[in-house]
């Protein structure tokens, strides 16, 4: 057994243990120990767990069960559906050219809006977008005439091209298919694509958040209100929360042909890859639209769920609003939230088109409700923290931070658990202000006026193509040495840190920080730490 295995065991138990011998008469604070009790080890990153085959041929068999079809969906939802998209789409593309009116599709738009995205890509490549910016992109054959379209319309493209000769993207199958480590008992699979593929599919996922933005729902600033309005839906029972298995693996090509322009759904299909590469080099067709990691998926799935919830509502939702009225209404990608009486209907309406419903953690009656991420009972915030490794210092940070802020919250101090994970730290316990990052010590109020903290160790890489400078200082991702050499943007190592002495600011007389934690929260933690004798 490794090391972190051996800590997270120890752990995992002693925490068990801890809670288990706790007695308290709140019903609230019980279900919140319950909570934790059952799901602490559900994100754990166990060294000797490789579920990786296994997650692979669950999702071969998941891709063969897919049909290809939608025609037991309503065809007035579906109608209303392409209607409420079609819409979205025109009304963004006119708030960006003026002359495209009723138009949802503008190509120098959509090419404005290409990146990089932050994984590997099937070619093998780091995820660094500069060293991406500087590699020749390998492509789809379907997606070639889009991409050189690109890369001739883009002024630094094709500043690049010029001046390093045309960079020709060679041809590729399609993307590569990778695991991920979701929890303690499964992994999930991702997508590797192609750059020139993940640039364009990055421009249109932008677009459709662009048109998610004029109907009223902006994704960067949505999971706060999901996780408001499941504490709602806990106190009053008004709201009911919906998740989906596997969404983003689910949406079907008939789906999105019958509800999106054929404009989008021609370049949608033009750019994902039809195709992908199995551990064992032989490739497989795709019969889902996309996969997770796909540039598009989570938007294109967070704009269709949206419209069939309006498509529903249109014909028998008692309304014929021409919009989605988001005082009931919480969608960020497979985390639904509507009114608890259109349960039934909606539910009917997502499966009809594919959808599978995850009755586990879909909750439409009782006290209980979750989405992204936040639990709560009754209007109590029940949220369990998860602890996912501890091979490092500032693992190990991590999870004393989560340990005494869950702790605060619910009054209920685990001092056998804090003492475990105490002993793990290597050298001096660090203490630094509450505004510092979960990594860099114990967050807490009772900081000395010169502290310790740990930092990530950044890498430096060194630029040598003098034509790639404009384009990559542009992007940001440039930065000048004191000597005035250029590098990439400082890249972190995610094990590596160092120690570095840190001062309070200049008026401070202490580490809070009202917007990080509440002010009970933190005197709960101060007190604690000073009945441990730990605080400084």
């Amino acid at each position: 057994m490794s090391l972190n295995d051996s800590r997270l065991s120890s752990v995992f138990d002693k925490l068990t243990s801890e809670l288990s011998s706790i007695v308290v008469n709140d019903q609230k604070r019980l279900f919140a120990i319950d909570r934790l009790k059952t799901r602490l080890r559900k994100k754990a990153k166990f060294d000797a767990i490789n579920l990786s085959v296994d997650t692979v041929q669950d999702f071969l068999n998941l891709n063969y069960g897919l049909q290809d079809n939608v025609d037991t969906a309503d065809p007035l939802i579906l109608n209303d559906a392409r209607y409420f998209i079609t819409k979205a789409l025109e009304n963004f593309t006119s708030s960006k050219n003026q002359a495209c009116i009723q138009i949802p599709y503008d190509f120098m738009v959509l090419y404005d809006m290409w990146g990089y995205g932050p994984g590997a890509c099937a070619s093998g490549h780091a995820a660094h977008p500069v060293e991406k910016h500087l590699a020749a992109w390998d492509t789809t054959s379907a997606a070639l005439p889009l991409l050189q379209k690109l890369r001739a319309a883009h002024p630094y493209l094709s500043l690049n091209d010029r001046y390093m000769g045309e960079r020709k993207p060679f041809l590729c199958r399609g993307s590569r298919l990778s695991t991920v480590r979701k929890n303690e008992e499964k992994f999930r699979t991702i997508g590797m694509e192609p750059i020139g593929n993940m640039a364009l599919q990055l421009a249109a996922g932008h677009y459709y958040e662009g048109a998610l933005r004029h109907v009223g729902l902006d994704i960067r600033t949505q999971q706060p209100r999901n996780k408001a309005f499941a504490r709602l839906g806990s106190i009053d029972g008004r709201f009911a929360t919906l998740d989906l298995s596997e969404a983003s693996n689910m949406i079907l090509p008939s789906l999105v042909r019958a509800t999106h322009p054929k404009e989008w759904f021609h370049i949608l299909d033009s750019i994902r890859v039809h195709e992908t590469e199995l551990p064992d080099l032989s490739y497989e067709e795709l019969h889902m639209f996309s996969t997770m990691g796909n540039g598009f998926t989570f938007p294109l799935m967070t704009l269709t769920i949206v419209a069939l919830i309006y498509g529903w509502r249109a014909n028998y939702g008692n309304t014929r609003n021409l919009h989605v009225d988001w005082n009931k209404t919480c969608v960020f990608g497979d985390d639904i939230i509507i009114p608890t009486e259109e349960y039934e209907g909606i539910t009917q309406t997502l499966e009809s088109v594919g959808l599978v419903i995850n009755h586990d953690k879909s909750f439409k009656s009782g006290p209980f409700r979750e989405s992204c991420g936040g639990d709560y009972f009754e209007g109590y915030d029940v949220t369990p923290f998860y602890i996912k490794s501890l091979r490092h210092n500032a693992d190990v940070y991590v999870a004393i931070n989560q340990l005494l802020e869950w702790s605060a919250r619910h009054d209920i101090f685990l001092w056998g658990t804090f003492e475990l994970l105490k002993s793990y730290i290597n050298g001096d316990t660090f203490f630094v202000p509450e505004w510092c990052g979960p990594v860099s010590g114990i967050r807490t109020t009772l900081v000395s006026r010169n502290y310790k903290t740990l930092q990530p160790i950044q890498k430096h890489e060194p630029v040598f193509n003098e034509p790639d400078c404009a384009s990559l200082a542009v992007g940001g991702y440039l930065e000048v040495t004191r000597r005035g050499d250029l590098n990439y943007l400082p890249r972190q190592f995610k094990t590596r840190y160092r120690v570095t002495k840190q001062r309070l600011p200049r008026g401070f007389l202490c580490g809070r920080s009202p917007i990080d934690r509440s002010e009970i929260e933190s005197k709960r933690i101060d007190l604690f730490l000073l009945m441990r004798g730990f605080g400084n």
